[in-house]
């Protein structure tokens, strides 16, 4: 395991039975989302409590092992202070991770892991991941990370593959008692290379697939011919792409190495790309299934997988009208987009945004990283903006981490990042 450095603090979300986001997108897409707090005197109070608010352990191990039914969890996560209770201090130290297996040494931050009950009788329960920033913690923003899929870990992606402190080496080595009290001081969304409404994602894919020379002129005109991108859309238009095949080319990025499984069982990147390793996901599986493992991060020791199948009926197609009432009262969202993304490429995103019905307030420019253009970026009126990152792919960190991270930072501040000349 190695560790990465960061600035702020980081929280990652894992739903344990029910999948959280209404986000429709094909099988293992990840939805980033990012919903951030603002920390101020009264966010401090807030994140205090979050850390302080951790679940009660039974006396029977046995419970927290056969059902979520005998696991007591108490959360308080509420921006109002006056609520702790005269355990949480113990709460709190119990849900401390000392260290991690396989944990380098020279870590300088706290970290807590646990559950939080949302639905006790149903059996409802999310596993957080909690790690606080290393210096100056008090004034630092706090990041919920949720990834999407839908029903994709932010643990094992987020947390392991993403922004998290560490990465994995291949060495194979609630009962809520204020549940009324929901108000939180949500500062903005940034949302990274969204599923944002079924038709016009699959319209701008085979558009995004035709552009990069993936599809043909015949494909596309195909497609067109047998596609209106509405819900009256036969299962004509569903098969006009059945018959071809493009290769085995990453579509969370076009232009990445593959990972290749080898007959005896072994695997490697198909070739070289400098911070990025294609295969990094099997190690992860393997440390995250490790009993020490899911001790250490106080988890119900179960098998891990990086997405659940499980499904729900109740999504809905396009996330527009959502979008329309988040902008009207005022709360500032972000869009990004790797433009290496085949699964929800940019031009999908486009569609959407058109769709919203939006004035330019400032034009598309680009954005600079190491006197590099890092992407472009456009913003609307009610600081709607639009920001495509250059030459990463669905999972924006892993791609180009430097990048991302300046993309984080003037989130963060409220400002659009600069473009800067020799």
């Amino acid at each position: 395991m190695r560790t990465d450095a960061y600035l702020t603090h980081l929280i990652f979300l894992l739903l344990v039975s029910v999948a959280v986001l209404h986000a429709h997108a094909s099988q293992k897409a990840q939805l980033e989302n990012v919903a951030v707090l603002h920390a101020h005197a009264s966010q401090q109070a807030q994140l205090e409590k979050f850390i302080l608010s951790r679940r009660a352990r039974t006396s029977s191990s046995e419970a927290s092992l056969h059902g979520w039914s005998g696991v007591s969890v108490r959360s308080s996560l509420q921006v109002r202070a006056g609520y702790l209770g005269s355990d949480q201090s113990a709460l709190k130290a119990a849900d401390k991770i000392p260290a991690l297996p396989g944990q380098p040494k020279g870590v300088d931050f706290d970290q807590y892991g646990g559950y939080v009950t949302v639905d006790e009788k149903n059996g409802r329960a999310l596993f957080y991941y909690f790690v606080e920033a290393p210096q100056d913690a008090s004034s630092k923003p706090l990041l919920l990370w949720l990834n999407g899929g839908p029903g994709c870990s932010s643990l094992g992606f987020g947390g392991m593959l993403e922004l998290g402190p560490f990465r994995v080496n291949n060495d194979n080595k609630t009962h809520n008692m204020h549940h009324n009290r929901t108000i939180i001081n949500l500062q903005g969304i940034l949302v990274g290379n969204p599923y944002l409404d079924r038709y016009k994602n699959q319209k701008g894919r085979f558009e995004y697939l035709h552009s990069h020379g993936l599809f043909s002129d015949e494909v596309l005109a195909n497609v067109t011919s047998h596609c209106n991108f509405n819900s009256s859309d036969a299962e004509a238009c569903l098969r006009t792409t059945d018959w071809f095949y493009y290769g085995p080319v990453d579509p969370y990025n076009i232009y990445a190495p593959i990972c290749i499984d080898e007959p005896d069982g072994s695997y490697h990147s198909s070739s070289y790309l400098p911070g990025y390793n294609a295969c990094d996901y099997y190690p992860t599986v393997t440390y995250l299934n490790n009993p020490l493992v899911q001790e250490a991060f106080h988890a119900r020791k179960t098998e891990w997988g990086g997405c659940t199948d499980l499904g729900w009926k109740d999504a809905p197609d396009s996330m527009v009208p959502t979008l329309k009432w988040l902008i009207k009262h005022g709360l500032p969202i972000w869009l990004f987009s790797g433009d290496f993304d085949a699964i929800c490429p940019l031009t999908a995103t486009r569609y959407t945004i058109q769709d919203l019905n939006l004035s330019v307030t400032k034009p598309w420019r680009p954005w600079t990283a190491n006197m590099e253009v890092g992407g472009y970026v456009q913003q609307y009126t009610g600081g709607f903006t639009f920001v495509s990152v250059r030459a990463a792919g669905h999972m924006v960190p892993s791609f180009q981490p430097e990048r991302g991270l300046i993309l984080l930072h003037y989130f963060l501040k409220g400002v659009l990042p600069p473009f800067t000349q020799e």
